[in-house]
């Protein structure tokens, strides 16, 4: 009889196959054996959002647990020692900030954070809003030139304050406050000179008819 080869039998010759790949002066499993790294580290950052707050003692086990069953390609350990980094890294967070109580938010975070990392996320948010703070900051100095040179702010006769177009022809103003003005001084003069003191008024126009 035949023996059947069961799964762990196939994934144990894959995994052997793969660590009997030199790397050494072969760049083909170079390429291969660094994106299997960056996968696990990939899996080892996720593995630590979906555990949150106890993503350290997850890597920590991960990392004692390649060890222990002999990983020799090593993908364990990056796994878990990628894990316990980011769980160290978002320790805070994790602990103090409930919107990272559940994992749809955790997972949702560490997307944005990869983004973040490629750049990708980044550039999007440059070309969305440099052109527009561009146009604002133009619109902005435009519109405070232009108000300073077509504006006179004063007071009226209400003590409030209004602004006048400094391009108007003037002709529609209403200056029937300077005409108030002019005959409150006019009536304080009278009573000024009806108020005045004999004496004063002696010494103002003396009289040289008897010298």
């Amino acid at each position: 009889m035949k023996k059947r080869k069961g799964k762990n039998n196939g994934l144990n010759q894959f995994i052997d196959k793969f660590n009997q790949r030199q790397t050494k002066g072969n760049i083909e499993n170079t390429m291969l054996k660094g994106l299997v790294d960056v996968a696990g580290v990939a899996a080892g950052t996720g593995l630590g959002a979906l555990a949150g707050s106890h993503s350290k003692f997850v890597g920590l086990a991960t990392i004692i647990g390649g060890h222990y069953l002999g990983d020799k390609s090593n993908v364990l350990r990056i796994i878990g020692a990628s894990t316990l980094a980011y769980g160290i890294a978002k320790a805070k967070d994790y602990g103090s900030n409930p919107i990272f109580d559940s994992s749809e938010a955790r997972l949702a975070d560490l997307k944005d954070n990869w983004l973040t990392t490629l750049y990708l996320k980044m550039k999007d948010e440059k070309k969305k809003t440099k052109p527009n703070n561009e146009n604002d900051s133009e619109v902005t100095v435009e519109s405070i030139a232009s108000e300073t040179e077509s504006t006179i702010k004063g007071v009226n006769d209400n003590n409030i304050e209004v602004e006048v177009d400094a391009n108007d022809d003037f002709t529609n103003l209403d200056f029937s406050g300077l005409d108030k003005i002019e005959d409150d001084l006019f009536k304080s003069a009278n009573e000024f000179q009806d108020n005045k003191n004999p004496q004063e008024e002696d010494l103002d126009d003396p009289d040289f008819s008897l010298m």
